[in-house]
């Protein structure tokens, strides 16, 4: 999420050969085979309500696209657990981001 907000600074970094931020040289590295289940978050972001803040994505939602994924039983609760505990993670950043808009806003 850092990365889509402040890769101007990672591109700036590498065209000018400086080095580069620590936020991006510290980033955990995805496991192999667990692409998807940022695809399937990408996904599921369109389920969420949007207002001044970003909703959860809604647990039936979720369940749902499970289903349709062709999950089952213990695969379909850990895709159910990985997508919630992503939802949790991104709307702790997004109210982050936003209280970080308003504070720079206020200072203006």
């Amino acid at each position: 999420m850092r990365l889509s907000r402040d890769g101007f600074a990672v591109d700036a970094a590498l065209a000018k050969g400086r080095e580069l931020p620590e936020w991006y040289i510290n980033a955990p590295e995805i496991p192999e085979g667990a692409e998807i289940f940022f695809k399937h978050f990408y996904d599921l972001t369109t389920c969420r309500q949007f207002g001044d803040q970003p909703g959860p994505i809604p647990w039936l939602a979720i369940a749902q696209y499970a289903d349709h994924q062709g999950y089952v039983g213990a695969a379909k609760e850990i895709v159910i657990q990985v997508m919630r505990d992503m939802d949790n993670t991104y709307l702790e950043w997004s109210a982050k981001e936003i209280k970080r808009r308003q504070d720079a806003a206020k200072a203006k």
